[in-house]
């Protein structure tokens, strides 16, 4: 019995410290705001993929898109999430979308 109490005592305090600290997640591709002024319709893909780098998301299906996905949760905030997405038509780029 006298063990107990402070085995318990011990991890309920080593639980805590999960609430205490998160680690900061960062995931995808990262990427500046000058890296997509760089880009121009007409660029094919080897061209797009030597400013952005390789995409994160790749459809197997479909070679006419590049999905760049960057995501970051700092702590216990909210998760916050930045997306390119780069249309192609015959191995040529024709449209950026961003959001």
């Amino acid at each position: 019995m006298k063990k107990i109490i402070p085995l318990t005592l011990i991890c309920c305090v080593l639980s805590a410290c999960n609430f205490v600290h998160k680690m900061d997640i960062t995931q995808g591709n990262i990427y500046t705001p000058e890296e997509v002024s760089r880009l121009r319709t007409g660029m094919s893909t080897s061209e797009v993929k030597g400013i952005l780098g390789n995409p994160v998301m790749v459809n197997v299906l479909s070679d006419n898109r590049f999905d760049y996905v960057y995501t970051d949760q700092p702590g216990h905030e909210k998760m916050y999430e930045k997306r390119l997405t780069c249309y192609f038509q015959n191995n040529r780029l024709v449209r950026i979308q961003q959001n």
